[in-house]
């Protein structure tokens, strides 16, 4: 069973399963034992999908949000779509192999940054100014998770913009 669940499920298109797909593979998994359930779940990508996000949003907000993508819009009008969000507004960009959702503090286009909170909270292993990469950032504040990057690599990594309906 486990083999099978394995074959099925840690494909690369994970991310592309409806929502009812992904329900019956939780229901499937819950009925594993832990050790079971551990060896499974250790091989499947992490972090949440973009409909679980859309979920957990209205949940908090109390309104619907519609996810505005590559597939529809320009990096340039997500900047944009951003900018008009304001303060707080979730985005997400290229995270090395995957996607990775980040809360928007500010767009300085005088300077041509973005500054926004990784929500992994404090970075207790870089200082401010360091720099990393993929995708290319710097460390505005590591004790409150305070990053910023460039507009241009914000246009080549941006994958999504999640805007209030």
């Amino acid at each position: 069973m486990i083999a099978l669940l394995l074959a099925a499920y840690t494909q690369p298109d994970f991310a592309l399963l409806s929502p009812q797909e992904k329900r019956h593979f939780i229901e499937v998994i819950d009925r594993l034992d832990s050790e079971s359930q551990s060896k499974v779940c250790s091989l499947l990508p992490g972090g949440l999908f973009t409909d679980e996000i859309e979920v957990m949003l209205e949940a908090v907000y109390g309104r619907g949000f519609e996810v505005c993508s590559r597939q529809t819009h320009s990096p340039g009008e997500l900047l944009d779509l951003l900018c008009d969000q304001g303060l707080y507004a979730i985005f997400a960009l290229r995270w090395g192999d995957a996607s990775h959702a980040l809360n928007l503090l500010r767009v300085d286009r005088d300077n041509g940054w973005v500054y926004y909170r990784n929500p992994h909270g404090r970075n207790f292993d870089n200082q401010t100014g360091d720099l990393l990469f993929e995708p290319k950032r710097i460390i505005v504040d590591p004790r409150r998770g305070i990053e910023k990057i460039s507009i241009d690599e914000f246009r080549d990594k941006v994958t999504l913009v999640l805007v209030p309906n």
